[in-house]
């Protein structure tokens, strides 16, 4: 059975593998398909080193390797946004489960508390590994010994590789290219290769030893939380106060949307389709902060008797049941805009934020009519995690790019500059309806695609679909 201190080197020498490898994609260039190899190599390296780790742990780390994939795939930026949301989530599941936290029964404030800070103090914790290597005894073990020997061999290789390979770069011009064009891998630059090995190293060591390492595999302390409660009386006032306003606001909403319309012109001065933009995000910020606000209801609201359970059940019905005719006008609000006005990333990610809220208000009302609200935090991270999935299946830059092509393509009402700084997931499907666009949307497309093309010299820096994307523009130029 290995022990802790060849467990801890065996890490070590991971980390240090990270760091070399960190520094040869990063030196020089951005975040593209680097960021997402790197993280996959990390997520290797906690498979090679760690011993037992639990179903929520692989759980967590498959969310934050394909939300890596996402990342280092796709360019558009609300994409961007929703995938950093994903991977800071599958994080925070993953380090619960080395810490032994049940996340299938834990409830929202537990989940809303630990899921980050857990994460941040897992990785932090995970640097103290080096205080499990054997630096005194690394002799006595056979395998802290071959380990050890393993790694004095890459610190003695490594300036030599660096002195070598830079001599050979300026006795020989080819080898110099092949090296510059495979990793761009400038040897004059070695003091800033050192540094980003020492990073990611660093950072590998901790995302690496937060898993592997049997310091940091101990039980989540239980800090007892004071439990606030109300009154039903309370509770029922502010309930019914938000039951009227919401249902006051349904009323008007059947009255303007479901009515025609005549009545906004006539009442606000405003054209439908600007009546529908001024609202949107306004309902949208309304739904969001209901769900919270419901959820509290429900932590503070008394369950001593049958009587009150029965009452919050029938209040929280109602308010859900609003809140989807709210929802439902923010969509119809939408839909009007995008027919006036067409579609942006923006407003695709909006809307499966509302697909969301829909998931999980109907979430809700289950677990609330099942007494199954510890269920409930599980589920809408589920849900969340899903329409995450959804939008890097279908891509926001993409459905905005084919419909305003098929709706304004032809015309001259299609926003060229909008379309052309879409992410580089639209160039080969914009490329393929030229035929079908206005000669000055053709010219202006032509020349936007080429200038950005042209800035995509280096394959780590870039994303995967900014590399297919060039190579589409290439074979349409020529």
């Amino acid at each position: 059975m290995e022990s802790k201190g060849d467990s801890a080197v065996r890490t070590l020498l991971v980390a240090v593998g990270l760091g070399v490898f960190g520094a040869a994609l990063f030196q020089g260039v951005g975040f593209g398909v680097n960021f997402s190899l790197w993280v996959l190599s990390a997520i290797g390296g906690v498979l090679f080193c760690a011993r037992g780790l639990s179903r929520t742990t692989l759980l967590g780390l498959l969310i934050v390797g394909l939300s890596s994939i996402g990342l280092g795939w796709y360019s558009s930026p609300d994409l961007a946004v929703a995938n950093v949301i994903a991977l800071v989530g599958g994080l925070g599941v993953a380090t619960l489960g080395v810490r032994s936290f049940r996340v299938g029964v834990a409830s929202v404030w537990d989940l809303s508390g630990r899921l980050v800070g857990d994460a941040l103090r897992s990785l932090g914790e995970g640097v103290v590994v080096l205080n499990a290597v054997p630096w005194k005894g690394l002799a006595q073990s056979r395998v802290a010994q071959k380990n050890t020997a393993v790694l004095r061999g890459a610190l003695i290789a490594t300036p030599l590789v660096l002195l070598f390979g830079a001599l050979f770069s300026r006795a020989d011009a080819v080898f110099n290219q092949t090296v510059v064009d495979a990793f761009s891998i400038d040897f004059s630059g070695v003091g800033e290769w050192f540094w980003l090995s020492v990073l990611f190293s660093v950072v590998g060591l901790g995302f690496v030893g937060a898993f592997s390492s049997p310091l940091v595999r101990k039980p989540p302390v239980a800090v007892p939380l004071k439990e606030l409660k109300i009154g039903m009386a309370e509770l029922s006032v502010v309930m019914c106060s938000l039951c009227g306003l919401f249902g006051l606001f349904v009323a008007i909403q059947f009255q303007y949307f479901f009515g025609g319309s005549a009545a906004v012109v006539e009442t606000t001065g405003l054209t439908f389709a600007e009546y529908a933009r001024k609202g949107f995000f306004e309902l949208v910020w309304v739904a969001g902060l209901a769900l919270p606000l419901l959820v509290g209801a429900h932590a503070v609201s008394p369950s001593g008797s049958r009587r009150d359970v029965v009452v919050f059940r029938s209040f929280a019905t109602v308010l859900s049941g609003l809140l989807f005719v709210v929802m439902a006008s923010a969509m119809v609000r939408m839909q009007l805009y995008v027919e006036s006005y067409g579609l942006t990333p923006l407003r695709v990610s909006v809307s499966a934020f509302m697909l969301w809220l829909a998931l999980v208000f109907c979430w809700f009302l289950a677990s609330l009519y099942r007494g199954a609200m510890d269920r409930f935090a599980v589920g809408a991270m589920t849900a969340g995690f899903s329409v995450i999935a959804l939008l890097n299946f279908a891509t926001p830059d993409r459905i905005t790019a084919q419909y305003n092509v098929a709706r304004f393509g032809s015309s001259s009402d299609l926003d060229s500059a909008h379309l052309a700084e879409l992410g580089a997931e639209t160039v080969p499907y914009v490329l393929d309806s030229f035929d079908g666009l206005s000669a000055s949307s053709r010219e202006k497309l032509h020349d936007r695609y080429r200038d950005r093309m042209d800035a995509v010299d280096d394959w780590r820096g870039a994303s995967v679909s900014e590399l297919i994307a060039k190579d589409a523009f290439e074979r349409y130029s020529n």
